[in-house]
């Protein structure tokens, strides 16, 4: 393995990790996109929830107010009605069905009152959560607008990577590029390491006295680390291109 070959590998794994990490930001995106989606459409379920409620209100208090004007309705009738009867009897039962329509009157006054409370009550909660709900939709706006400006780019430096990885994948031979892909896949996004001390960066072991002595004259055929079968090299310079996925 020439050391051009190992700078190339290097560099597609660049691609690779850099890609891995703009794959990475665009599900974060998307992820806080449909998070603030399902909570307003949560909070959209809950005001109409409340509308239905409402609305029951509405008929609830309609019938009420309907039941007490018939009530009120009937005992002006039987109060007319007693002035004119003569006989005992007929004026207890009459005096009995007028205090029993002053009882239901008075108790359906209350829960009429007690309707309408709740109506008005209702109603202000109403207002509150349709404001709520209007300002999490701007919100909503607000984000996917910066969102979807923000995957756009990142979709766009995903096909520039993707291009210069296709010119950088035609220079490996098919053999060595499968092995790269073996090796990236089980080694958690990296393929190719560096030598730092005698030791593999990639598990920290340290590397056979030999073998480490062949990766530092570099120029021989491909090198990989005992235990974690990463290919191994050396830079001279010292700096660290392994890069974590």
């Amino acid at each position: 393995m020439t050391v051009g070959m190992i700078e190339t590998l290097v560099a597609l794994q660049a691609i690779d990790t850099r890609h891995r990490g703009l794959l990475r930001q665009i599900d974060e995106h998307e992820a806080e996109l449909a998070t603030l989606r399902t909570e307003i459409g949560m909070r959209q379920q809950e005001l109409e929830t409340m509308r239905v409620a409402v609305a029951g209100i509405a008929t609830k208090r309609r019938e009420l107010e309907a039941l007490t004007q018939d009530e009120e309705r009937r005992l002006k009738d039987r109060r007319m009605r007693i002035d004119r009867i003569r006989n005992d009897r007929e004026l207890d039962a009459a005096q009995r069905e007028i205090d029993g329509l002053k009882d239901a009157l008075s108790r359906h006054e209350e829960e009429l009152i007690a309707v309408m409370e709740q109506s008005e009550t209702s109603e202000a909660s109403i207002v509150i959560a349709a404001g709520e709900c209007t300002a999490r939709e701007g919100e909503l706006a607000a984000v996917d607008e910066r969102c979807t400006l923000v995957v756009r780019t990142l979709r766009a430096d995903l096909e520039t990577d993707r291009l210069e990885r296709e010119q950088l994948a035609t220079r490996i031979e098919a053999d060595q590029l499968r092995r790269y892909e073996t090796l990236r896949q089980r080694g958690e996004g990296l393929a190719v390491v560096e030598m730092r001390g005698g030791c593999c960066v990639g598990c920290r072991m340290r590397l056979p006295h030999q073998l480490a002595n062949e990766i530092m004259a570099g120029g021989g055929p491909i090198a990989c680390c005992p235990r974690c079968n990463r290919i191994v090299f050396h830079r001279d310079d010292g700096e660290s291109t392994a890069t974590s996925a």
